[in-house]
């Protein structure tokens, strides 16, 4: 991850978190996490709503009501339709899909539930995927649903980031780390 892209990360966090304080405090937390899901769905099925979103060039104000009206049209909470404006006018609109993640994973957190990041070199079935989520939720506590990516360049095994907590038993992982103790043999 790139110092850029972790900056982003963050900040996206960040707005996410100040959004979910604030939706929690109207008891509008799950609403407002609804209506931040549609809208991504609705920018990622609409061509002409995802190129306002993305546009640079178009001035914010007018941005930020366009969309604003959007959000007002399908029904949106009023915080909901507030913070698009506020990230509009903000030019963080590039943000919305980290966003968006980072609110769920709150929701699902408030709910007692964790979101794991497992990467594998080919997909899960299903039932292996069932059996590492029933593991993880033994082993934290809480309910675990699984986000799974596919990444060819881990060779086999798998990466679960569960919270602050990274387990790397993929077989790139162990080659490099045998790499590292072969290195320090040498120097020795």
């Amino acid at each position: 991850m790139t110092a850029s892209t972790a900056r982003q990360t963050g900040l996206a966090r960040r707005y996410a978190s100040a959004l979910f304080e604030l939706a929690e405090s109207k008891k509008a937390a799950a609403q407002v996490g609804e209506d931040l899901a549609s809208f991504m769905a609705l920018v990622g099925e609409n061509e002409e709503l995802a190129n306002v979103v993305l546009n640079p060039l178009l001035p914010k104000d007018q941005v930020a009501k366009a969309l604003s009206a959007v959000a007002k049209k399908a029904g949106a909470h009023e915080l909901t339709v507030r913070f698009i404006e506020v990230i509009a006018e903000n030019r963080r609109l590039g943000l919305f899909d980290q966003i968006e993640a980072a609110y769920a994973a709150k929701l699902r957190e408030k709910q007692g539930e964790l979101t794991a990041s497992v990467i594998t070199a080919t997909p899960l079935s299903a039932a292996n995927k069932k059996e590492l989520e029933q593991s993880l939720s033994k082993n934290s506590g809480k309910k675990v649903q699984i986000e799974e990516t596919v990444d060819a360049t881990i060779l086999g095994g798998l990466i679960v980031q569960l919270g602050s907590k990274r387990v790397d038993a993929s077989v790139a992982g162990k080659l490099e780390r045998l790499a590292i103790k072969q290195k320090q043999a040498n120097v020795l």
